[in-house]
């Protein structure tokens, strides 16, 4: 009992420090920062989002010179169509589609398109943004995620998605599993490939781009260089974007898997912490079917439930016509939760393959991955 008692206490500090991190950026300005910035979106296929988040992207509150580039894999891709047309009817606009032209071997296509996008970036740019075309991103989205490169020992910013509840059993239960996470990459100081920013001298002093070549994400290789450099990642909370297309069970499954897969190889710390947790739940709550005694199970699953409803109060000040009612059923589905973390964790075990956008990858190491 102490100890499901102690890991829901636990749990609901960690969330409540994410609440006053996020109150305090929400309610101050971003400091003013406006170096002249190349971002940088990788696209495919034409998600439902894809004309509000280009627009979001364009209409931003920036006072720098800003440019856009957008770039699929192929011309014959339906996004190339679908974003010159939406870019035809933003003139002023300084963005364009380019096609990276790129077939991916020794990295994930989204690195593939990265590394296609970086020899279209203009001579005077003195920092790289990278979102993805399914997101929204607040109008000051591109003034928060460069504020924080002003100070010399942040080596890069970083912001997670918000997946709003859009309907649908596996697009609310993604929904529920990615806001608890968003808590500890905000305090845990974690690059998220969602909102990533870095000065240019030091994406290319690092050898960014040598790393990314045989990488199968943007966002974790970051995490390790900034530090081997010694420098930290600065997490904006208050400049998440978000997402609201739909999931199936298919697609909650494969993205949670390329997930934990990911920190087992890209950081080890962060899986082992996450499967240990999982593992005394699962043993707290097995334990005391054993004995027969349910009072350890009930107070786990009170305290998860708080955390989740927590965590969905705070979040639903930011987003309130999408969150109206959804802390009290986000509270009634962490058995859901664990059952997804255990199933993830267990295959990640004994597996190294990922599914991510039709491809399947075999990730050995960090710089071991191949397209199969």
């Amino acid at each position: 009992m102490l100890m499901a008692a102690g890991l829901g206490a636990a749990q609901l500090f960690f969330t409540w420090l994410f609440h006053l991190k996020l109150r305090r950026e929400v309610s101050r300005e971003a400091e003013p920062h406006v170096p002249p910035v190349s971002v940088i979106v990788p696209c495919r296929e034409a998600a439902d989002s894809l004309a509000a988040g280009v627009r979001a992207l364009l209409a931003q509150e920036y006072g720098g010179r800003r440019e856009f580039i957008f770039v699929v894999a192929d011309a014959a891709d339906p996004a190339y169509g679908r974003l010159r047309a939406i870019l035809a009817d933003a003139p002023g606009a300084r963005a364009r589609v380019v096609v990276s032209g790129v077939e991916p071997k020794r990295c994930s296509a989204k690195l593939a398109n990265l590394l296609g996008a970086l020899p279209h970036v203009a001579a005077d740019s003195e920092a790289l943004l990278f979102t993805d075309s399914d997101l929204v991103v607040p109008p000051d989205w591109m003034r928060r995620m460069l504020a924080p490169l002003r100070d010399p020992s942040v080596g890069a910013a970083s912001s997670a998605m918000i997946y709003l509840p859009c309907g649908g059993f596996w697009g609310f239960l993604r929904s529920v599993w990615m806001a608890a996470s968003v808590v500890y990459f905000s305090l845990l100081e974690r690059a998220a490939g969602q909102s990533l920013a870095l000065r240019r001298g030091d994406f290319e002093a690092w050898g960014v781009a040598r790393v990314w070549e045989a990488s199968l994400l943007e966002d974790m290789p970051v995490t390790t260089l900034a530090r081997r450099h010694g420098k930290r990642v600065e997490f904006v909370s208050a400049a998440m974007p978000h997402s609201s297309d739909g999931c199936d069970a298919r697609g909650f499954f494969s993205v949670f898997n390329r997930w934990i897969v990911c920190f087992r190889v890209y950081d080890p710390f962060l899986w082992l912490l996450g499967l240990s947790v999982t593992l005394l739940k699962c043993w707290i709550v097995l334990r005391g079917a054993w004995l027969g005694t349910y009072a350890p199970a009930l107070c786990l699953y009170g305290a998860d439930a708080a955390n989740l409803g927590l965590v969905f109060a705070i979040l639903r000040a930011r987003f309130p016509e999408r969150w109206l009612y959804h802390s009290v059923l986000a509270a009634a589905s962490a058995p859901l939760l664990w059952a997804a973390y255990a199933v993830n964790f267990g295959n990640s075990l004994f597996s190294s393959t990922v599914v991510w956008a039709g491809r399947r990858y075999r990730v050995r190491g960090p710089q071991e991955v191949r397209s199969c």
